[in-house]
């Protein structure tokens, strides 16, 4: 699912693309927040496993450390913020203690902390010049936090559909 909708984002969202692997609204942040949310450490590793496939679309090219550096951040940081987010707003393990208010709160951390260290893996792998990181760190994270956003919506108006349509029995 994460890979067809980066795919997807690629050619539907072209014109918010600023630089390779940046973009102002990346839905595909959105769907890794919810698969991290719903699957944990098991989604996490799938977007590990995924990653390498959309690094070679996006750059073409890369050595073996660098796409597993990159599929590493990509998985990982999202599932660790995810979880010292809720380590510090006191959500024990369970989805059911995830409100509302605490949505846009995690695609702020994830759109803070992921971006960031795709940016310093960037400047560090040499495809990133030092005074393109400001640049290209708020974009990626305006576009990850867009991207967030947009997908916490959709899955709220669609689970407030979903409860209309199949009420739950008294």
């Amino acid at each position: 699912m994460w890979c067809a909708v980066w795919i997807a984002n690629k050619y539907l969202m072209a014109g918010t693309h600023v630089a390779p692997g940046i973009d102002l609204v990346f839905v595909p942040a959105g769907f890794r927040l919810l698969i991290v949310i719903v699957f944990g450490v098991w989604g996490a590793l799938g977007i590990f496993l995924a990653d390498p496939l959309m690094f070679m679309v996006e750059f073409g090219h890369g050595s073996a450390r660098e796409v597993l550096i990159n599929a590493f951040i990509s998985g990982f940081a999202p599932y660790f913020t995810v979880k010292a987010f809720c380590r510090v707003a006191g959500i024990k393990g369970s989805l059911t203690q995830l409100r509302p208010i605490h949505l846009p709160l995690l695609a702020l951390a994830v759109s803070v902390v992921t971006p960031l260290l795709f940016n310093l893996h960037f400047l560090a792998e040499g495809r990133t010049q030092p005074q393109q990181f400001l640049h290209n760190y708020t974009a990626m994270m305006t576009g990850d936090f867009l991207g967030c956003l947009l997908v916490s919506i959709i899955a709220r108006v669609g689970l407030a559909i979903g409860r209309a349509a199949f009420p739950r029995a008294p």
